[in-house]
C-alpha cells in the first residue's frame, strides 16, 4: 500500500478527529423517565440518532463497519449510563 501525500485527504471519517462533548445531569428530584427523556432529546438535538436511522443504500463496507461500530458505541454507552442511573436512584432509596 503506497502511503502518499495525496492519499492524506482521503481518510475514512472513523479516523478524522471527532467532536464529543460530556453530559451532566441534575438528577436531583426527577424520575428515572424524566432524565431518560432529557437525554434522547439531546442526542436527537445532536443528530445522532437520526444518522443512524438512516438507511444506507449501496453502503460500502467501510462505511458499513463505521455505522455498526457506533451503533455499537451508542447501544454501549446506554447501557453504562442506564446503569448509572439505575445506582443512583438506589443509593437514594436508601438513604446513602
Amino acid at each position: 500500500m503506497n502511503i502518499g501525500s495525496k492519499s492524506v485527504g482521503r481518510l475514512a471519517p472513523s479516523l478524522m478527529k471527532m467532536q464529543t462533548r460530556s453530559l451532566w445531569f441534575n438528577m436531583e428530584g426527577k424520575s428515572v423517565a424524566r432524565v431518560v427523556r432529557e437525554m434522547n432529546s439531546i442526542q436527537d438535538e445532536d443528530g445522532v440518532m437520526k444518522q443512524l436511522m438512516q438507511r444506507q443504500f449501496h453502503e460500502k463496507k467501510w462505511q458499513r463497519r463505521i455505522r455498526k461500530k457506533a451503533e455499537s458505541d451508542i447501544r454501549h454507552l446506554n447501557r453504562e449510563l442506564g446503569t448509572i442511573i439505575h445506582q443512583i436512584f438506589q443509593r437514594k432509596k436508601t438513604g446513602q
